[in-house]
């Protein structure tokens, strides 16, 4: 391996300790110090999309892209602010389900390869990365379910798990069809070695918003 790339492991290293520290900190500390973060995180996300999308914005279609995608950075940020209320151990079962989607997505991938999920958005994405991925999120669940005092039964719990990795999943896929469109890469360098902010929370906006929406669903339900 060259040297570039040690700098480059050393630059990643070091920005990943300092954002799970930060996160962590803010989780554990809950309450107003939890909202800055995720209201900091919405402005950052906010300030990348504009930038990505900027130079196309006069078009009817790349406007409708703004809105759509902010809409659902807003609705995601309340969607974890509100779970946030519920305690530190539910950020923490949210947080780790989407490293867990993350983590087995990427390595089932590569090591078994095979269907594209969804090539013509996300090349790289696989249908045996995303199959991990629910297994992964249905096994964390299944773990933490006698803790997690939801009113949920085992299996439904279980489901909504594989739910909400799904729409981590979804989060990523919905941000690298924004930056293909936009021709980059990453969706900023705010986080050096680790692109932007969207880059490495794109999916907790994806369950953010599914936990928004469930949450809307059982307050009309009564």
């Amino acid at each position: 391996m060259k040297s570039g790339n040690w700098n480059d492991l050393a630059t990643r290293s070091v920005t990943g300790v300092v954002l799970a520290a930060v996160g962590l900190g803010a989780i554990l500390s809950g309450g107003l110090w939890f909202t800055l973060l995720v209201v900091i995180a919405a402005i950052a996300m906010t300030w990348e999309l504009l930038g990505m999308l900027r130079p196309a914005l006069r078009q009817g279609k790349d406007r409708g892209i703004f809105v759509t995608y902010q809409s659902a950075i807003l609705l995601g940020c309340l969607g974890l602010i509100a779970a946030g209320d519920q305690g530190a151990g539910r950020l923490l079962f949210i947080v780790g389900l989407v490293v867990v989607t993350d983590i087995l997505g990427y390595f089932a991938g590569r090591m078994f390869g095979g269907p594209k999920f969804w090539p013509a958005v996300s090349p790289k994405k696989t249908w045996s990365g995303t199959a991990a991925g629910w297994v992964g999120s249905a096994i964390l669940a299944y773990v933490y379910w006698p803790a997690a005092m939801s009113g949920f039964s085992l299996a439904g719990f279980v489901t909504l798990a594989v739910f909400l990795s799904f729409a981590s999943q979804m989060g990523d896929i919905a941000e690298s069809a924004i930056k293909r469109r936009a021709g980059v890469k990453d969706s900023s360098n705010l986080l050096p070695g680790h692109g932007g902010v969207m880059d490495r929370f794109d999916g907790m906006v994806g369950v953010g918003l599914l936990l928004w929406l469930v949450a809307e669903v059982q307050w009309i339900m009564g």
